[in-house]
């Protein structure tokens, strides 16, 4: 494999650029900036810089997760307040009305949309890397 400096640089450059435009859109999960400063896409620097945006997709992920189980206990919690009655400490999905219960199917059906690429991210994705035939591929393929 020649000399891949410029796809090198290239990745970096891309890596920086999305961190940046997390940070403008007020992203709650960036890459830790101490990782980023040194992070590299040279062949001994790639899997490092492989682990970093595999913690940020995992942190996305872990956000989402706590995200569906708040808007979820808040749509639960809310009937219940509605309903009057005591709060148990479990309810299950078939004891709501028909109306709450599809609302919270719509919200897991949300939360599968949302979680599926980044479950893809964190598997497919990092195969796919592992499986390539040479650091070029694995830039082109990152970016």
């Amino acid at each position: 494999d020649e000399d891949r400096g410029l796809d090198e640089e290239a990745t970096m450059v891309m890596v920086r650029r999305l961190d940046a435009l997390q940070s403008n859109v007020g992203g709650e999960v960036r890459m830790v900036e101490a990782g980023l400063a040194t992070a590299n896409a040279t062949r001994s620097g790639f899997w490092a810089l492989v682990t970093l945006w595999q913690d940020q997709v995992h942190g996305r992920a872990r956000l989402l997760q706590q995200r569906f189980q708040r808007d979820l206990q808040d749509k639960i919690v809310s009937y219940l307040k509605e309903a009057g009655g005591d709060m148990p400490a479990q309810v299950s999905l078939g004891e709501l009305p028909e109306e709450v219960q599809r609302e919270v199917v719509a919200l897991q059906e949300q939360f599968r949309e949302e979680i599926q690429p980044l479950v893809k991210a964190q598997t497919e994705d990092v195969q796919e890397l592992v499986q390539c035939d040479s650091h070029r591929n694995r830039l082109a393929l990152f970016r």
